[in-house]
């Protein structure tokens, strides 16, 4: 249960290292768009890239980017997200916009939207048949890499961000109770408890980074594949004590008595069984009863008890 369960919080942290690897594209081509969408509209007195470029440069384009352009996108994303999705975003749109920001700054923005139009705009003016551009992202994603595993998995932007994975994880596992094969009553506080226990924050940060780096050569193209290897070995122990220490309760108790235990003793003793020492385990056939009987060694009678 604790495996699945750190296994689904580092598949929700990988979705969002590949968001945020996309970043740098993302920005790229919604500036690119908003200029070829002008070239579309106006005539040709407006031929020239450098004035296109000029006019990104006087709008402060590549800032108003970050400071109002994705803190907005991000809160119609945090609108519109699936209720399964369990980060808040409106608590790291800051630590969000500021790593986008590092992986692809303004001046990497404007040296790649100014040399796109120099390239492109002649062709949409009719001036050339073809054009080739090409936007190298090699370097991007190493510092995405860097970024995300700086400023996404340490302090206390990881903290929120595990926090809400535990919150999520835990209603899951409440909301699945009813598959567990015998009654049983936790509270949410229960749970949290044991995934705080199975999978702790700087495990779970570890284990991340160690996925970041193993995928980040696939993703520049010095590899042709990867390999994401969880570490569980450390985990065991525990897990094994969480999960005694979550049930532990009557119900689990009950159900190990009845389900498990006495079948086992029925059918391999019978329905009664002398253990010496006036000592008796008997069955009426669907509970097990335990007699012990205890001479006093002062000679003041028997003991008798039924379990």
């Amino acid at each position: 249960m604790g495996g699945r369960t750190a296994s689904a919080k580092l598949l929700v942290a990988m979705i969002w290292v590949r968001r945020l690897f996309a970043i740098p594209l993302i920005l790229f081509f919604v500036i690119l768009f908003s200029v070829v969408l002008l070239i579309t509209q106006v005539n040709s007195t407006f031929a020239n890239p450098g004035f296109y470029n000029d006019q990104l440069r006087r709008a402060d384009m590549y800032n108003f980017v970050y400071d109002k352009a994705l803190p907005a996108a991000l809160d119609e994303v945090e609108e519109d997200k699936p209720s399964d999705i369990p980060i808040d975003i409106t608590n790291i749109k800051d630590e969000i916009v500021s790593s986008a920001r590092k992986i692809a700054p303004p001046e990497w923005l404007q040296a790649q939207v100014e040399t796109a139009t120099n390239t492109i705009i002649p062709y949409f003016l009719g001036k050339t048949d073809r054009f080739t551009y090409t936007v190298a992202f090699k370097d991007r994603v190493t510092t995405a890499a860097q970024v995300i595993k700086s400023d996404m998995l340490q302090g206390d932007t990881f903290t929120r961000l595990y926090d809400d994975g535990i919150s999520y994880a835990a209603d899951k596992m409440l909301e699945n109770l009813d598959k567990v094969p015998y009654s049983i009553t936790l509270s949410k506080e229960q749970v949290e408890n044991f995934l705080r226990a199975a999978a702790p924050s700087d495990w779970v940060s570890s284990e991340a980074a160690a996925a970041i780096d193993s995928v980040t050569p696939y993703a520049t193209g010095d590899s042709d594949h990867f390999t994401i290897t969880i570490q569980f070995q450390s985990r065991i122990d525990p897990i094994a004590a969480a999960t005694l220490e979550l049930l532990k309760g009557q119900e689990t108790y009950n159900y190990l008595l009845d389900e498990i235990i006495t079948p086992i003793v029925l059918e391999n003793i019978g329905t009664s069984v002398n253990l010496g020492y006036g000592n008796h385990l008997e069955s009426d056939g669907d509970r097990l009863r335990y007699q012990a009987g205890v001479a006093s060694v002062m000679g003041g009678g028997t003991a008798r008890g039924a379990h």
